[in-house]
């Protein structure tokens, strides 16, 4: 498993001792040694205690398996990582804070939360520049979650094994605990449950094995990429007025909308926004309220809908995205008790208006985030579509969030580039980054497009 993780390898020891060996992942120089088969607790520790001493200051990464960390909310696939840094005392502490290897653990944790479909074979074999490691995760699993989630304990205790515990490949002692481990060490524990399958069904066993493996070593190696990537880390006050607020990119493309016949009756008017976004739901309300004709009966829902494009849409995906969320409100809208609301309020004017935020990427110089607002009046058939001025943003958080995958396309971003920022970028908002990197907030923007927007009232 360890050596499998190394860009290029090469053996520091003579090959009867089989212990030590050495690469690169990345730019980083990586040392890795295997204890001796069949391997105690004490190895492991002595190992870990031996190589500082050996080879000069390091930062100690150890990976394995761990059967018995599975339990209601740990399942087989997922990944346990452990860490050695709080309970030490206030000296010891300060020297971890510049330890690089915590502080990618600490960013990562903060980019992707417990989410660890990236670390899933069809993104793996396309990152992964090790041969080795391209061929493990490319194996078909059996009866793993296709989801597996990532477990941090950062509790200052050392994960206790229980059951098949095996670090770099090699069996351990049964119930073990780490407890002498150097103060800046890290564990991470692919969870795999051999005992579920039947014991003749060795292909499949291994075929698991591989699959948990191949999920620690990309895990591993990119909590090891992730601490030479310093140039990432910005302050607020560093990072302030970077980048540039620029004009639309283009005016939007909005597919046909399905028709719809819904029991109208009467002159109200219902206005449905497909948001949990305050925010955005505060620009809708307001911009309806200016606008509204003299004695209009306007009623108003705001209820979250799927985008289906994931959390990140890139380039057409923001025009979809709107599209999808005004689509599913209008396709929700047909539930009987929408139905009868319709008719209590004396609806004859169905409108939908939805805000989709999106990084344009092709044919701009420099990655932009970008709104399209669109506003569908579904029983006359009517559409009006604009896009706000946009904020740049630095291409390298937007490959950091691409890395972390798609969903089905890869306009489909599963995190976005404000989750990266925030991660990287002490005490910035996710969710308006824009008003410190540009100096204009998203939404000040997205309201000044929609107020330029024409209401397709279809109301006399």
């Amino acid at each position: 498993m360890a050596r499998a993780m190394l860009d290029d390898k090469s053996n520091d020891e003579a090959p009867s001792s089989g212990a030590v060996c050495s690469g690169h992942i990345g730019a980083k120089k990586v040392v890795i040694n295997l204890p001796p088969q069949p391997a105690q607790a004490s190895d492991i520790q002595a190992m870990a205690q031996d190589l500082p001493k050996r080879f000069g200051r390091l930062e100690i990464l150890i990976t394995g398996f761990g059967s018995a960390l599975i339990s209601e909310a740990v399942k087989p696939g997922d990944v346990v990582i452990s860490r050695r840094d709080i309970g030490h005392g206030g000296a010891q502490n300060a020297n971890l804070q510049g330890n690089p290897l915590l502080q990618a653990a600490d960013v990562l944790q903060r980019e992707v939360g417990a989410d660890g479909r990236w670390l899933l074979s069809d993104f793996t074999a396309r990152v992964s520049t090790s041969t080795n490691t391209s061929k493990i995760m490319q194996e078909r699993a059996h009866s793993l979650d296709d989801n597996p989630q990532l477990h941090y304990r950062n509790t200052g205790t050392n994960i206790r094994s229980g059951g098949e515990m095996r670090i770099s490949g090699i069996a351990t002692d049964v119930d073990t605990v780490f407890e002498d481990l150097p103060a800046n060490s890290m564990i991470v524990l692919g969870v795999n449950d051999g005992k579920s399958l039947p014991e003749d069904n060795v292909s499949n066993r291994r075929d698991r094995e591989n699959h948990v493996t191949a999920r620690i070593i990309l895990y591993a190696r990119e909590l090891i990429m992730l601490s030479t990537m310093q140039y990432l880390m910005k302050t607020k006050s560093g990072i302030q007025g970077s980048e540039t607020i620029v004009r639309p990119f283009m005016d939007p493309a909005i597919p046909p909308f399905e028709s719809h016949r819904y029991p109208l009756s009467g002159k109200g008017v219902l206005l449905v926004i497909p948001t949990a976004n305050k925010q955005k739901e505060a620009i809708w309300r307001g911009a309806f309220g200016d606008q509204a004709p003299n004695g209009i009966d306007l009623h108003i829902i705001a209820a979250p809908f799927d985008s289906g494009v994931g959390e990140q849409p890139y380039n057409e995906a923001g025009s979809l995205g709107a599209h999808n969320r005004i689509t599913n409100a209008l396709r929700a809208l047909h539930a009987a008790n929408h139905q009868e609301m319709l008719k209590l309020k004396g609806i004859g004017t169905v409108i939908v208006a939805s805000i989709e935020n999106y990084i344009q990427t092709d044919h701009v110089p420099r990655p932009t985030d970008y709104g399209i607002a669109v506003i569908h009046n579904a029983t006359a058939g009517k559409t009006t579509a604009c896009a706000s001025w946009g904020t740049t943003v630095d291409p390298v958080y937007v490959d950091r969030a691409r890395r972390f995958g798609f969903d089905r396309d890869p306009n489909f971003g599963r995190v976005t580039v404000g989750q990266v920022l925030a991660a990287h970028v002490p005490g910035l908002d996710k969710a308006d980054w824009q008003v410190v990197l540009g100096g204009r907030s998203r939404y000040e923007l997205l309201k000044e497009a929609v107020a330029q927007l024409e209401i397709p009232w279809g109301v006399e």
